[in-house]
């Protein structure tokens, strides 16, 4: 039975996602549509294996930022001319950085700070009044060359062949909307960011669009999105989020009763022996 369930969970996910394509849940940040966290895990470590990245800001003596880190010259060195840096790494290996194209003075002194295990930032300071183009320097250099191609193959793995074998939604992000609030207005809400999105831009409009977060927040709806336009902003989310003030929020119905503590809006029925205060 429970199998059963699953499979038309799954079948009426594959349905809102091709009426409302905007419901196709990704991940928010990275825009992926499968997110393993230990694959992540095992990705995050095997960069610090792998790489380290040598990011150099250039900066005037007085714009130098506190940072707790001592003067570096041990595995930092400055060439006699003053305009090229050579770092070492703990297997001698070494990157040359010149910072003669963003900067016409000489570097007097460095400052370290590890910012991350696998990114080291150093502060190339010049004195004030010398002209600095506003810019950063990043060198990479490999400390692990079977890791790297590891972590390569397992990169290019995680977001192609996994995008591929995960596209199929379990859920949708609909799914976020608490029940009453969906079985009342969730596919009216859906209906009316569509239309708009569709007379404003056509279909390549409707697939930039993209929900962010659902959720209740102090008994009524927000709706966080990316991509939308002007009436989706100021017409079509505050009349949802109005309605969902007035709607139950576990049964869809007339919401009659407003719970203290965590607020949310009640009808009679699913209030239960929740604290109260009459809605107005």
């Amino acid at each position: 039975m429970k199998m059963l369930k699953k499979i038309i969970n799954i079948f009426n996910s594959i349905i809102l996602c091709l009426r409302f394509p905007f419901l196709y849940t990704r991940n928010r940040f990275t825009g992926l549509h499968y997110n393993n966290w230990e694959i992540n895990k095992f990705l995050t470590n095997s960069r610090k294996s792998a790489y380290t990245n040598v990011r150099v800001h250039i900066v005037n003596e007085s714009k130098l930022p506190e940072i707790k880190s001592a003067y570096c010259n041990s595995d930092i060195i400055i060439v006699p001319n003053k305009k090229i840096l050579i770092v070492l790494n703990n297997k001698h290996k070494t990157v040359r950085i010149d910072i003669s194209k963003y900067c016409n003075g000489e570097i007097s002194y460095i400052r370290k700070e590890l910012s991350k295990e696998n990114e080291i930032k150093v502060y190339a300071v010049v004195k004030d009044g010398i002209e600095i183009a506003p810019h950063f320097i990043t060198e990479t250099f490999i400390t692990d060359k079977i890791m790297y191609f590891i972590l390569k193959a397992m990169e290019w793995f995680y977001h192609h062949p996994l995008q591929w074998l995960h596209c199929i939604p379990t859920y949708t992000e609909l799914d976020a909307l608490d029940k009453g609030w969906r079985k009342a207005f969730g596919i009216k809400i859906c209906k009316d960011i569509k239309r708009s999105l569709l007379k404003e831009g056509g279909r390549k409009r409707l697939k930039e669009y993209r929900i962010m977060q659902i959720k209740e927040k102090y008994g009524f709806l927000h709706w966080y999105d990316a991509g939308g336009n002007i009436e989706i902003m100021r017409e079509i989310i505050p009349k949802y989020e109005e309605e969902s003030l007035n709607t139950c929020i576990c049964c869809g119905k007339l919401a009659t009763k407003i719970s203290k503590g965590w607020i949310s809006p009640y009808c009679d029925k699913c209030i239960g022996n929740r604290e109260y205060t009459e809605h107005k």
